[in-house]
């Protein structure tokens, strides 16, 4: 799916938290063009999308949709509550704290949710500490993937809010419009630079943000599966079919009526 605001404005809020928390982090990344003037403004890009965001709640009133948005977020919460509960089991607070991102906190809390969310993932995919609190790879495959539904459909929600009825909402929908580009441009950035970072991992853990091919895969339901390895470009001919045993069934006892043209001639016996 397209990224939307939400999912766009989590990834600058997380990768913010991430500036703060590690120096080498930085530092890389400005080695591989993502400037700290980029990483200067990210704290601002997010205050401003979330001021946005909360005139546009303001203008436009949409409970139901609103207790959608809540009951998401509640879901992404238990998921990263029995996250942390795996964790407990080898890992020391403070290094617990880091992987769920509690300290990174928004003006409201659905962004706030997102981000954390974005950071447990990213440690998820990346951290061997963290991926070692798992029973096994497929444990810790189906947790990942568990955590990327609720969030994807946390963004679909908060996607529903965005449909504005009243002309004050749709004035800010516009807005709102607007400053998704800004945020999409700002995280472009941000992808090209960490999709460098292959050889320090670990960091793209702490930034809420993992590239293609970097980590744990994400997002597919099967497991060690090379989608359409074997997948068939053109239509098979018709005429290179040639007799199976599969024909026959079917056609013999109570369904021997049935002549067609199976591979063994029918009997009315």
């Amino acid at each position: 799916m397209a990224a939307s605001f939400h999912h766009l404005l989590g990834h600058v809020v997380a990768a913010d938290a991430g500036f703060h928390d590690s120096a080498e982090l930085g530092q890389l990344l400005a080695k591989a063009g993502f400037s700290k003037e980029q990483m200067g403004v990210a704290h601002d890009l997010a205050h401003q999308g979330e001021a946005l965001w909360i005139k546009y709640l303001g203008a436009e009133e949409n409970r139901i949709a609103d207790h959608s948005v809540h009951v998401a977020i509640s879901e992404l919460e238990m998921w990263a509550q029995t996250v942390k509960a795996n964790l407990r089991t080898k890992l020391a607070a403070d290094v617990i704290a880091v992987a769920t991102g509690a300290n990174i906190h928004a003006m409201d809390h659905t962004t706030t949710a997102i981000a954390q969310a974005f950071r447990l993932l990213a440690m998820m995919r990346t951290d061997e500490k963290v991926q070692a609190c798992f029973k096994n790879e497929r444990s810790l495959h189906d947790s990942t993937q568990r955590g990327w539904a609720l969030l994807k459909g946390l963004f679909r929600n908060c996607k529903t809010r965005a449909e504005a009825d009243g002309q004050a909402g749709q004035a800010i929908v516009v807005e709102l419009k607007a400053y998704e580009a800004k945020l999409a441009k700002w995280v472009e950035g941000l992808d090209s630079a960490a999709a460098k970072l292959g050889n320090h991992a670990h960091l793209l853990g702490l930034l809420g943000y993992v590239p293609n091919g970097i980590g744990l895969p994400i997002g597919g339901a099967a497991f060690g599966v090379v989608l359409h390895e074997k997948g068939q470009g053109k239509v098979p001919d018709p005429n290179g079919a040639v007799p199976t045993s599969g024909w026959s069934i079917g056609r013999q006892g109570r369904n021997s009526e049935n002549l067609g043209k199976g591979w063994v001639e029918p009997t009315f016996e």
